[in-house]
């Protein structure tokens, strides 16, 4: 796995080996091709940024190196099960330049294999032995299904900004929400400390999944792993949509035909271009920069620590970088 060049991954680095460690340690190996396949999956890495957030926010709190590591690998373990429903949802075919499970098996092995991850993080965050840390848990778990049944509810329907807050929090927020505050909770029991970390992570889940949406409008595939306009495609109308939208607000040309999902390869591009004009993308880049503002005025009360810092680094990065 290649991690990105920033304070915040450099301090945690031989936490992060350990995490991998753990992450291929709990693939269960009787299923021999399926198993090969997951361990393909982990193996691919990706920021592995909600497991650092729970190592650096113990470190804070001076948690048991053991029971980070445990519900940190449980984290990233949830969130690699989400993918593998993700991609079964979207019909994906490669996921981090490997070929997905749904491109590989039947429905409903996809389906079975993806519970199984669930269950496996579940085992792992158990192991912490932490009633606290395991209902913020279960309550993560459930916020996120929320948010894919929204997400997958509101294809090809102009929503909300609310709606889509609403969505993005239970796709993103509640697992960076989590991240943060079971680091926490492994080391205090301070309410407001727990808060601030939680509210850090759910800030910076929604800066974070927000700036991922502009980049659907302005990177470029080799960089972002998928075709540029890849939501619009799928029908999923992200804040820059919404937000041109709420500029003109009648439908017509080629938005219409995006919404509809009867839109031509021309008629999308050509959206992205008007949307890209209208200074969307940067006012929705904008809201993300004053999301990441708020995540580090919630970090106000937290003691001062490198891992504070390594925190407020990562508000940075999540708005600045481009992929």
């Amino acid at each position: 796995m290649s991690t990105l060049t920033v304070p915040f991954f450099s301090t945690v680095e031989d936490d992060l080996q350990q995490l991998e460690e753990k992450l291929l340690q709990s693939v269960p190996v009787s299923h021999s091709t399926l198993g090969d396949r997951l361990r393909l999956l982990i193996q691919a890495g990706g920021k592995r940024l909600r497991p650092t957030l729970t190592f650096h926010a113990g470190r804070i709190y001076d948690a048991d190196p053991e029971r980070i590591l445990s519900v940190a690998a449980g984290i990233e373990m949830l969130h690699t099960a989400t993918l593998i429903h993700d991609d079964l949802v979207d019909n994906a075919l490669e996921r981090r330049g490997v070929t997905t499970l749904n491109a590989a098996f039947p429905m409903g092995l996809v389906v079975l294999s993806g519970d199984m991850m669930f269950a496996e993080a579940a085992r792992l965050v158990a192991e912490a032995d932490h009633v606290a840390v395991i209902r913020s848990f279960a309550r993560a778990l459930s916020e996120i299904c929320h948010g894919e049944i929204l997400q997958a509810q509101s294809k090809h329907t102009l929503t909300s900004l609310e709606d889509y807050y609403t969505r993005i929090y239970g796709k993103t927020g509640s697992l960076f929400r989590t991240a943060a505050e079971i680091g926490a909770m492994l080391g205090t029991d301070d309410p407001d400390q727990i808060d601030a970390m939680s509210e850090y992570g759910r800030l910076l889940g929604l800066a974070f999944q927000i700036v991922d949406d502009t980049l659907d409008f302005t990177s470029d595939a080799q960089h972002l792993g998928k075709p540029i306009g890849h939501d619009l495609r799928e029908g999923i109308l992200s804040l820059p949509a919404l937000l041109y939208h709420a500029d003109t607000p009648s439908l017509h040309g080629a938005f219409r035909q995006v919404v509809a999902g009867k839109a031509t390869e021309d008629q999308i591009a050509e959206t992205i271009e008007a949307i890209k004009r209208s200074g969307a993308v940067e006012r929705a880049l904008e809201i993300a920069r004053d999301y990441a503002r708020q995540a580090r005025r919630a970090l106000a009360v937290v003691p001062d620590h490198p891992g504070r810092q390594a925190l407020i680094e990562l508000t940075r990065f999540a708005v600045a970088r481009d992929r």
